[in-house]
C-alpha cells in the first residue's frame, strides 16, 4: 500500500468534525484521504512512486558531490546502508508484516554493500 499516516498534530488541517476541510479537499484531487479514519491516512498513490523515484536521485546526486573527497562517499554510502539495512531488520521482526520476503532479499544486498563499502573504509 502507498498509505502514509498523518500526524496527529496536522490531521485537523485535513478533518474537522467529520467533514473535510478546504485543504484536504483540493487534496483529493491528486489523493485519496481517508474519511473514515478522519483523516488519518492519506493514500499516495502515484505520486509515492514519483516521490521514491526523486528520493532515489537525491541519494546518489548527495554522495556524488563529495567525490572529490576520499573517503567521504563511502563514510556516507555505509551510513546509509546501515540505516536501510535497519529498517529492513526492523520489518522482519515484525510478525504482521506481509513484505517480509521482500524486506529479506533488501537485507542480503543491504549485508553485501555494507560489508564491501566497510572494506574501502579500511
Amino acid at each position: 500500500s502507498t498509505s502514509i499516516i498523518v500526524p496527529i498534530q496536522l490531521r485537523p488541517l485535513l478533518m474537522k468534525d467529520g467533514l473535510l476541510t478546504p485543504l484536504s479537499k483540493i487534496l483529493c484531487y491528486f489523493m485519496v484521504v481517508d474519511e473514515n479514519a478522519d483523516g488519518a491516512i492519506i493514500n499516495l498513490g502515484l505520486w509515492y512512486l514519483l516521490y521514491m523515484g526523486m528520493l532515489a536521485v537525491f541519494c546518489t546526486n548527495a554522495i556524488n558531490i563529495y567525490a572529490g573527497i576520499n573517503g567521504l562517499e563511502a563514510g556516507q554510502s555505509y551510513v546509509i546502508g546501515c540505516a536501510v539495512l535497519l529498517h529492513n531488520l526492523i520489518e522482519i521482526q515484525d510478525e504482521s508484516s506481509l513484505s517480509r520476503e521482500n524486506h529479506l532479499f533488501s537485507a542480503m544486498l543491504m549485508l553485501s554493500f555494507v560489508s564491501v563499502t566497510l572494506a574501502l573504509l579500511k
